[in-house]
């Protein structure tokens, strides 16, 4: 079920979701993740009591499939966005994550899916 690295293989979750509520996705980073995109598919077409979905992201990236699948839930979606603290020092602990990037990530999605929440 678990690839060497500890991820889960999505294809040995089909049919797991039919109960399904609550959903959270988290570390390394789902919104470049693969496999968050399969189960979320997955989640789409199997459940019928999802209530919420929440990502714990540092937002460096967008995927806008993600969202959009996530959108179309009609669930409540959660953003809890991973900042280390204040531009320079962000970019000095993650120093591939630009501080500009992150901000026009959470602009976007304001922009485009205003009901998600940042928490």
């Amino acid at each position: 079920m678990f690839y060497a690295d500890n991820k889960v293989d999505p294809k040995n979750l089909k049919g797991s979701f039919a109960e399904t509520e609550i959903v959270t996705f988290m570390g390394g980073e789902p919104m470049i993740d693969e496999s968050c995109l399969e189960i979320l598919k997955m989640i789409k077409a199997e459940s019928t009591q999802l209530r919420e979905i929440t990502f714990i992201t540092n937002f460096t990236s967008l995927n806008k499939e993600i969202l959009d699948i996530v959108n179309s839930l009609n669930v409540k979606v959660t953003l809890s966005v991973s900042i280390d603290g204040p531009p320079r020092l962000q970019e000095y602990i993650r120093h591939f994550a630009k501080w500009d990037d992150i901000f026009n990530n959470m602009q976007y999605v304001r922009r485009h899916y205003p009901r998600f929440i940042f928490g």
